[in-house]
């Protein structure tokens, strides 16, 4: 199971065709991390993009909203890139901060 299927399962994302629609619940849990609804819906990005992971090929959430999901993640020190490459890696931190809002393990 990724980490989508998780977000899927509580029933924050679903997949409409070939991509994802944040639910009510999904965007008062995203505001509820400090993501703005209104601001994610205005961008000229696609809002919840189905994107296939470059290294495992495995889905995602790109598009405005997985966006701003890496940028908290990273501003909360959950994760750090490798340099400047798109690696990113779960930190201790990290993996206590996703089990505590999404609840879910990492095993990196």
């Amino acid at each position: 199971m990724t980490r989508t299927d998780r977000l899927q399962g509580l029933g924050l994302v679903r997949l409409v065709g070939r991509d994802y629609a944040v639910t009510e619940i999904g965007w008062d849990k995203f505001t509820a991390l400090g993501l703005e609804r209104s601001t994610l819906e205005s961008a000229r990005r696609h809002l919840a993009r189905r994107c296939i992971d470059w290294s495992e090929r495995r889905p995602h959430i790109g598009g405005a909203v997985g966006a701003a999901l890496a940028l908290y993640l990273e501003q909360q020190r959950w994760i750090r890139r490798e340099g400047k490459t798109r690696c990113v890696h779960v930190t201790a931190q990290g993996g206590r901060g996703l089990w505590e809002a999404f609840g879910f393990h990492w095993r990196g």
